[in-house]
């Protein structure tokens, strides 16, 4: 698994119910760097960082994420997310 640090905006999170029943989480980030935009999982192990993050739209941040690979697929997980102090 690696672990990647950006500089990002996060332009908001959004849930959705799977076919599972399951809610899962996906957060949309935006790289200003090469403008362009990423949605990525948001991980269910840290429910405080869900419950920090939802209400947050058009922030700049750094954000913490892990590539994880399962069944032959990859995934990007947010992990972490630190408001950007102006």
């Amino acid at each position: 698994m690696a672990k990647l640090n950006a500089a990002v905006t996060l332009m908001g999170v959004n849930q959705s119910t799977g076919g599972d029943g399951k809610v899962y989480s996906r957060a949309q980030l935006y790289f200003k760097a090469d403008k362009t935009m990423l949605e990525v999982g948001v991980d269910k192990k840290q429910p405080e960082l869900l419950t920090r993050i939802m209400p947050l739209e058009m922030v700049e941040g750094n954000a913490v994420i892990h590539v994880r690979e399962w069944e032959g697929q990859r995934f990007l997980d947010l992990v972490g997310f630190d408001l950007v102090k102006k």
